[in-house]
């Protein structure tokens, strides 16, 4: 038996972020990268960067970055409206 915060951290492959393209700021690289080294894990971060005026998205993934998919990283993306995740 796994307690839920264990399955979490070993079970999920990856968390895929929603970004519209008129979020990303100096500002808003700089919180998201805070974040990260807060929740180092073991889990892939993956991007899709969402043009509304082109209707076009461009998919990422970071290589060098991977995150523990704790409440607390969860929450932070959870605060910032316009921004969707999903958990694979």
């Amino acid at each position: 038996i796994e307690l839920l915060n264990e399955v979490r951290k070993n079970k999920v492959k990856s968390i895929a972020v929603d970004i519209p393209l008129t979020f990303i700021s100096e500002e808003f690289i700089s919180e998201l990268n805070q974040q990260c080294d807060k929740n180092k894990g073991n889990t892939q971060l993956e991007f899709n960067i969402i043009d509304a005026e082109t209707k076009s998205s461009i998919h990422l993934f970071s290589r060098n970055v991977k995150i523990d998919p704790a409440d607390e990283f969860l929450d932070y993306l959870r605060s910032k409206d316009g921004i969707l995740f999903k958990i694979n």
